[in-house]
């Protein structure tokens, strides 16, 4: 309750906000801060949800991530001021009209969006304050950090995040380990700012589509009471269960299914280190017509349906720019992820490190990360 009220306090002589999810490989993170972002806006406060984009999962559910039906057209005046605007309705179409004052509007002057989504790759102004959901570090924010690093030091910040390795970072830490998900820590302050008014039906969604994702759709054992209790509260509210199931939960296409036989085919455990891992080449990937990009499903699938140990290993063979092995671990140790960053190129991304191994065969990279544990 004390960090609620810090927050309520800073929100109060603050206007000009950022909200940034870490780049999550499952998505949780962006659903989270959407929802947060969307309750800011509806709040008065001019905030921008900045993502560099929209993680390959969610991307699928149009009404989700854009629920919006209004929209912003935005025209760049900064050479050609406006004097006169009017417009008409002919037929099913609205026309505007821009006067300027003497220089000459381009199709490139003008970006069309939707009013909810302030969808924004890079800073437009500098915030007053920062919100980050889901990152451990400022690291974990990703290129957003990378590439502005000297703004997350003039702004406060309030840190969300649910893992135990979370760095402490920021003016306000809302850090819950204990916690299944990053969407019940944001239901749980959305209704601590407005506790008279439910969320909206979009907003819901996003948040149950959240909490269902992180605890694989209740089925996982962190899964707490109070979790029911919540998602049972946002689909009064409106969120969209049945839309929700139909798109994660039994959506598994083709190459998807085969992509999973073949790391199945592949998968060892070790009883003795309590991991799981298994490979996949690059014609793993052409021969069932799948990408990298099908890989959160298969982690989702080995994570709920296979996998038993408490630690879990993927390697895939990467060119992006040259051959080397890409690899995904996930592990109920915060102390084993954290000893695998050690020794490799990676970040945490939603409790979830993702990692470089400079090696051009499977082989030895699978041996070099096998020795850690």
């Amino acid at each position: 309750m004390e960090e609620v009220s810090r927050l309520k306090e800073i929100l109060a002589r603050t206007q000009t906000i950022a909200v940034i999810p870490a780049e999550d490989f499952y998505g949780e993170s962006f659903l989270a801060g959407l929802a947060l972002f969307s309750t800011l806006r509806k709040l008065g406060k001019k905030a921008t949800f900045m993502v560099k984009e929209v993680p390959a999962r969610l991307a699928a559910f149009e009404s989700l991530i854009n629920p919006g039906s209004e929209a912003i057209i935005t025209v760049s005046a900064a050479q050609n001021k406006i004097s006169r605007l009017r417009y008409e309705k002919e037929g099913d179409d609205l026309k505007i009209y821009l006067a300027t004052d003497g220089g000459r509007l381009s199709p490139e002057n003008v970006t069309i969006q939707p009013s909810l989504f302030v969808f924004a790759p890079v800073f437009n102004q500098k915030p007053d304050l920062i919100f980050i959901i889901g990152a451990q570090n400022l690291e974990a924010v990703g290129k957003i950090f990378e590439e502005n690093p000297s703004i997350f030091y003039e702004a406060p910040i309030v840190n969300i995040d649910n893992h135990i390795a979370n760095e402490l970072f920021g003016s306000v830490n809302m850090v819950e380990p204990s916690s299944p998900s990053l969407a019940e820590m944001v239901f749980d302050i959305i209704s601590a700012l407005q506790p008279d008014a439910p969320t909206d039906k979009s907003t819901s969604t996003q948040l149950l589509t959240g909490i269902m994702l992180a605890t694989h759709n209740f089925q996982h054992p962190r899964t707490r009471p109070q979790t029911l209790t919540k998602a049972s509260q946002l689909m009064k509210q409106g969120a969209d269960h049945q839309a929700i199931v139909r798109q994660f939960f039994k959506r598994k296409s083709l190459p998807q299914l085969r992509l999973l036989g073949r790391a199945l085919e592949h998968l060892r455990l070790n009883d003795e280190k309590e991991i799981a891992w298994t490979t996949l080449r690059a014609s793993d990937f052409q021969d069932t017509q799948t990408t990298s990009r099908d890989l959160s499903f298969l982690m989702e699938e080995l994570k709920t349906n296979f996998w038993k140990l408490p630690s879990l290993l993927l390697l895939w063979e990467g060119h992006g720019s040259g051959p080397l092995i890409k690899g995904i671990f996930y592990s109920k140790n915060p102390l084993l992820t954290e000893k695998l960053l050690e020794n490799f190129e990676g970040v945490i991304r939603g409790g979830t490190a993702i990692f470089l191994v400079r090696e051009s065969e499977i082989k030895p990279a699978e041996e070099k990360v096998l020795a850690l544990f």
